[in-house]
């Protein structure tokens, strides 16, 4: 009797497994699909990887000037206070 229980047991939990396993890769295929739909959706409407590429450049550079501007504000900030 344990032993089919167990069997019974292995058995589900292998065809669980292996619906998680399918319901996986359908979904990997189905975010596969959507990236390219989407890739091809932007080249039609004008833009490319290349565009997208150099915008996240220029959005690190910004990011880099904003936060060096931010530290010589506090600097001249300080620099002012020691006056007051």
């Amino acid at each position: 009797m344990f032993h089919s229980e167990a069997l019974i047991d292995q058995s589900q939990k292998r065809m669980l497994e292996s619906a998680v396993e399918s319901l996986r890769d359908r979904l990997f295929q189905d975010r596969s699909e959507l990236d390219d739909d989407i890739a091809k959706e932007m080249e039609r409407a004008g833009y490319s990887e290349d565009n997208q590429k150099r915008y996240n450049h220029l959005q690190k550079e910004r990011a880099e000037v904003e936060g060096k501007l931010q530290k010589e504000l506090e600097n001249v900030k300080q620099f002012f206070y020691r006056f007051l």
